[in-house]
């Protein structure tokens, strides 16, 4: 299951992103932003599908207006991508 949280505080708006479920293997972490980036197909898990630009496209357009992304996973039941932006 996908859940997505909003939240505002300290002029920050914060956009919480979570799968439950399968994990990103802690490796492939540092190269989730990395354009036409997928993870390995794995019988019962990955598949190659998408463009592998998704992150990136999110992550240049989160630098651009001066906020930040993080993923994180830990490697078996979760990955989590949250944004903050700054607000007016």
């Amino acid at each position: 299951p996908i859940s997505v949280a909003f939240g505002c505080a300290n002029r920050e708006a914060t956009v919480r992103i979570r799968n439950v479920g399968k994990g990103v293997p802690l490796e492939h972490l540092p190269h989730l932003e990395e354009p036409g980036f997928h993870l390995p197909f794995e019988e019962g898990g990955y598949y190659p599908e998408g463009t592998g630009y998704g992150l990136t496209v999110a992550s240049n357009f989160v630098k651009a207006n001066d906020g930040r992304l993080k993923c994180d996973s830990d490697g078996r039941s979760f990955f989590k991508c949250t944004i903050w932006l700054k607000t007016a």
